[in-house]
């Protein structure tokens, strides 16, 4: 009996273990530079919905890849906000990242969540517990709203060198059609 136990022991010990290895902190901003895509998306059955795009250019629907050990966990019907990138094998977001469910937005990459005093923690920790969730969804909410502005900034900025364009265009013709009369 003992051999055998031994045998079991053995046999699951030796199996490859997969696990992610997070870096103690990643930036918010190395994050967003690094990551192909940040959307908002629903998880659905097989696919997201995707929702609103801050960075990169998605369809309506997409396929995560979660086959590797890094990756996040999600259910249907979630709500999340993504910070995804691309790979050789489709679409994939890190759990070491930046990437948060509207339900528990919690991130352990937050440097914003100190531990609430622990007296505080002694004397109520659900009161302890709920102050560092309103956090996280103030923070989640603060973050979206910065990407809907950082949007906006870029979406300005291409509009004036669109329109820059336009003016030099523009110029260039009255230019050539101004020579083109003074030749008559």
């Amino acid at each position: 009996m003992n051999k055998v136990f031994l045998i079991l022991i053995m046999f699951f010990c030796s199996t490859t273990a997969y696990c992610c290895d997070c870096v103690s902190h990643v930036e918010k901003s190395d994050d967003y530079e690094k990551s192909d895509y940040v959307f908002i998306g629903r998880v659905l059955e097989n696919d997201i919905e995707v929702i609103e795009v801050f960075k990169g250019k998605l369809p309506s629907y997409i396929k995560l890849f979660d086959k590797f050990s890094c990756s996040i966990s999600v259910q249907k019907g979630e709500k999340w906000l993504f910070y995804a990138s691309e790979s050789s094998h489709g679409i994939t977001v890190s759990s070491c990242g930046w990437s948060r469910n509207f339900n528990n937005p919690l991130n352990s990459n937050s440097i914003h969540f100190p531990l609430p005093d622990s007296k505080l923690m002694e004397i109520d920790p659900v009161l302890a517990q709920e102050l560092i969730s309103i956090k996280s969804y103030n923070e989640l909410y603060s973050d979206i709203q910065f990407l809907r502005q950082e949007q906006v900034v870029h979406q300005i900025s291409y509009i004036k060198h669109l329109n820059l364009g336009i003016i030099l265009t523009l110029a260039i013709i009255l230019i050539v059609t101004s020579i083109f009369l003074v030749k008559k």
